[in-house]
């Protein structure tokens, strides 16, 4: 995992996060939407390497499953994105939608900016910010693309 170092506030903006996915789950499922809020063992920033550039989200072989169940089913043409930064830490949660079926995905992640500068290069050279998520036991990923490069990136100081 990509941390800050022995003092680092990685911990509680992870945890926060996490605590965050939950209850955004909870409010789109109190208003009868049905939501699949992913549990990332990993997340890496992928740029100038030979798999797909853009963030790798490794999920449970259990999430994964039941997220390509969804995508065959839904059509996910809408997005909101909730960052938050800690230092060069960029903390991403990051709500897929299918508005007209009233179903989310949410997928919180996280990318170090500074120790990965052409992460954010690549990405805005693209145009786009691919996600995608993968299960522990294969090669496989399902992929959803932004347009929106700037919801995903530090914002400028």
């Amino acid at each position: 995992m990509d941390t800050l170092g022995e003092d680092s506030p990685f911990d509680g903006y992870w945890q926060d996060l996490l605590d965050d996915t939950a209850a955004t789950a909870n409010e789109y499922e109190e208003n009868g939407w049905d939501t699949l809020a992913l549990t990332p063992g990993d997340v890496t920033p992928r740029y100038d390497s030979e798999k797909p550039d853009g963030l790798s989200v490794l999920v449970p072989d259990s999430e994964y499953d039941h997220l390509a169940d969804l995508t065959e089913q839904k059509t996910f043409d809408s997005v909101e994105v909730y960052k938050n930064t800690g230092g060069p830490m960029v903390f991403l949660l990051v709500v897929e939608k299918d508005v007209a079926a009233e179903t989310a995905v949410l997928i919180p992640a996280y990318y170090n900016a500074g120790a990965h500068a052409e992460f954010v290069e690549t990405i805005e050279s693209l145009g786009e910010m691919p996600i995608h998520v993968r299960a522990l036991g294969g090669d496989e990923a399902l992929r959803f693309v932004h347009d929106s490069v700037p919801l995903f990136t530090p914002d400028e100081e």
